[in-house]
This record gives structure tokens, sequence and C-alpha cells, in this order.
């Protein structure tokens, strides 16, 4: 009888505990970082839960264990104890419950040969990278600074007149940046390459020191007359990075390129307003512009390349991060609020996305994105972006925030990529009247 007795005791306490524990899990890690989501999503909402440290999770745990023993010590009915778990188990399999969905990986084209020494080259500006060269580098990027043509064109005789010493010092220590970009005009990568979270990428700070040496020095060269030589010297800059437009499937690469693509052609369309050109150098100049990435391809590579690198994060979301992954993970998108690096890093994320849901309507947004930007229809996409901001919810409720949060800089770079698309137009026009006069 003692015996019986003892194991429904035993029983009894077990249940209590998991109650206590379920609940632990929904108050003390769920409804918090939902709560946090939310206040991304809607603006003014829940303000303070922004500020929510590991105190609260361990006040409501504390809270929970001293319910707990209570409970077993008061003998609670077990129908009570049965009902709160199975309310509590239910929610949790709500939220975990993850239907299958057809999501493939989209298909960008033949991907890169890993044996390729051309991808070598592209490495070469890589921060982190075994064959990266940044180290010999002799331009730095504080006296590219010094150099960089200002932003009124105006003033750029005025500049490049007064800084002449320091732009020829300049031009003669980016001898890295120089055979670079002279390697990937002459022999671009071959294929596509899709990155992983993982990967390391271009160094903006260096490729960009790069440029303001050669942009300048070829403003200074022209200003001293020599404009063919000036407009031959910016050429391999514009085609190299239209070629890297071409191989490279990531949102950063990809603007990166058009930052360098547009101030090559700032460049080029100062240079014009000096005086005109050789009839060569101008068919040179006009076959290098034609042969610009397709617009869509840049959005295409852009847009369903950011779903290639997400995807990379699957093996992480299901498992405990480890600190760097979840400061990489969570940083990029602007939530790394304590209590979400916590659950990411000691529970995993299952309660909070859903994988398959996540990458369908990830998918689905972003081949939408790719749709509306190539068609220039900003009004419908101002209009998703909008929507996907200020939504939430509280099944899925960190996947719903993930497309919230990258959605709407895509929204940017289109208007970026189109402006500077406008510009290419602007100056092929140009380029094809015969004194080559602006519009």
């Amino acid at each position: 009888m003692w015996g019986k007795q003892r194991l429904e005791r035993l029983l009894h306490a077990a249940a209590i505990m998991g109650w206590m524990f379920s609940a632990g899990v929904l108050l003390g890690f769920v409804a918090p970082c939902v709560l946090i989501l939310r206040a991304g999503a809607v603006e003014g909402a829940w303000t303070g839960w922004h500020n929510l440290q590991t105190w609260f999770v361990v006040a409501v745990w504390m809270v929970l264990a001293v319910a707990g023993g209570v409970a077993i010590w008061k003998r609670l009915n077990w129908s009570l104890v049965l009902g709160g778990l199975a309310v509590n188990l239910a929610v949790l399999v709500y939220l975990r419950w993850d239907p299958e969905q057809h999501s493939p990986l989209p298909y960008l084209g033949q991907q890169r040969d890993e044996a390729d020494p051309r991808w070598d080259t592209l490495a070469w500006m890589m921060d982190k990278h075994p064959k990266s060269r940044i180290g010999e580098a002799r331009l730095r990027p504080d006296a590219a600074m010094a150099i960089r043509l200002p932003t009124e064109r105006s003033a750029w005789p005025e500049h490049v007149r007064t800084h002449r010493q320091a732009i020829l010092d300049a031009w003669e220590a980016d001898a890295l940046g120089r055979e670079w970009i002279e390697t990937i005009s002459r022999r671009p990568p071959v294929g596509v390459h899709v990155y992983r979270y993982e990967e390391p990428i271009l160094s903006f700070r260096q490729t960009r020191a790069s440029l303001f040496a050669r942009t300048a020095y070829a403003f200074l060269l022209a200003d001293e007359g020599r404009r063919d030589e000036a407009i031959r010297l910016v050429l391999p800059e514009l085609v190299a990075w239209q070629n890297l437009q071409r191989c490279e499937a990531m949102l950063v690469h990809q603007m990166i390129a058009m930052v360098m693509i547009k101030e090559s052609m700032k460049t080029i369309d100062a240079i014009l307003d000096l005086g005109a050109i050789d009839p060569a150098t101008r068919a040179t100049l006009r076959e290098t512009l034609e042969k610009a990435c397709p617009i869509g391809e840049v959005f295409r590579f852009g847009f369903l390349g950011d779903y290639w690198y997400s995807r990379s994060f699957d093996a992480v979301l299901d498992r405990g991060m480890t600190v760097e992954e979840s400061k990489l993970f969570f940083g990029t998108v602007g939530l790394d609020s304590g209590p979400i690096v916590f659950v990411g890093r000691r529970w995993g994320l299952s309660l909070l996305v859903q994988q398959q849901s996540w990458r369908a309507e990830y998918l689905g947004a972003l081949s939408r994105f790719t749709a509306l930007a190539t068609a220039r229809d900003l009004t419908t996409l101002a209009r998703e972006e909008s929507g996907a901001e200020r939504r939430w919810a509280i099944k899925n409720a960190l996947g719903v925030r993930l497309i919230g949060v990258g959605l709407p800089a895509f929204t940017k770079v289109v208007n970026y990529v189109w402006t500077e698309e406008d510009a290419r137009l602007a100056l092929l026009r140009r380029v094809g009247t015969p004194d080559g006069a602006s519009d």
C-alpha cells in the first residue's frame, strides 16, 4: 500500500514538474521573444521589452519553481495538473509543427569550379581568406580617402592639381589593386558563386581605396590633356565589376559592384566634359557600356542569391548556436536581443521559426521582389515592403520578422540600381553623339 502511494506521489510530482517546465519554456523564453519581435514589427508597441534582460527569465523560472513546490506539497488535484500540462504541450506542439513544403534552391546558373584559379584571384581582395593578399597592399585606405575626388564635380580640377603628388604616390602604391582589376577584367571567374554565411567576402574598404586612387589619377591625366588615356585607365575598373556582377550571387557583392560602377561612370562623364576623345576610344567605351550585366540579372543574383545565403543557416537553426553564429545571424538582421540570442544558443530556434514555412514564404517574397524590381514597379514594391515591415505572428514569429527586416532593405537596393541604370543609359547616349555632349 505504501509503495503504491509513494509511486503515485512521484508521478504526481513528475507531472507538476513537467507542467512547470513547459510553462517555463513558454513564459520564460518563447513569450518574451515573441514580444520583442512584435515590438520590432509595430513601432511603439511593447517598447519596454526591447530592454528585456536575463533577470526576467530567471524571475519567471523562480516563480514557477516555487509554484511547483507548493503544488506538490498541497497535492494539487490531478485533473488540474494534467489539464495544465496538456495545454502547455499542445501549445508547444502547435508552435513547433512545421508541415513539409517544397522550396527548392533557385537555379542561378552553372556553379563555380572550386579548382578554377581565377576564383583564387578574386580572393586576393577578401578579408580573412586563405588566399587573401590584402596584407601586401601598400595603399592605405586613409591615404586613398585623402585624394578622393570631391562630391562637387566643379571642384575636381583644383583638387587634382592641389593633390597631384599624393595622387601619383597613391597610384604607384596601389600595385595590388591594379593587378587585381586588370586580371578580373581580362580573365573573370567562370560560373556563379553562391555564398554561405561562414565564407569571407570582398573588402569594400580596400577595393574602394583602389577605386579612389584610379579615378583620381585618371582625372589628373584628363586635366593635363590626356583624356583618351584617362578613359582607357577607367575602363578596366568598369569591366572588372561588370564581370563580377555576372558571377557573384550575393547582395553585398552586387551592391559593392554598383558603387564601383557608379564612381567609374561618373569619372568618365567628367572626363568627357573636358573635351573630345578619339573615335576609337569612344567606340571602346560604348561597347563596354553596352555589355553591362542585364539589370534583371543584377536583381536575380542579388535577391535570389540572398536566399541561398539565408539557407546556409539551416544547419544551425535547430541546434544551439555558437557565440559567433548567433552574433552573425542575429546581428545581420538587427535582432541581437539578449533573450533571443539565449534561446538560439541554448534551445535552438524551432519554437520561433518554422523552417519549412519560412523557406516557402521567403522564397516566394524574393521571387516577387525580383520580378517587381526588374519591371520597375516601385509602387507595388513599396506596398509589399510596408506590409512585410508591419507583420508579426506568434507562430513562426522569428521567421516572419526575418522577412520583415530583410525585404525593406531590398527596396532601397532597387531604387539605387535603377538610378545607376539611368545614369548608364544617359552616358551611353552621350557617347553615341559625335562630340560627346551631355543630354
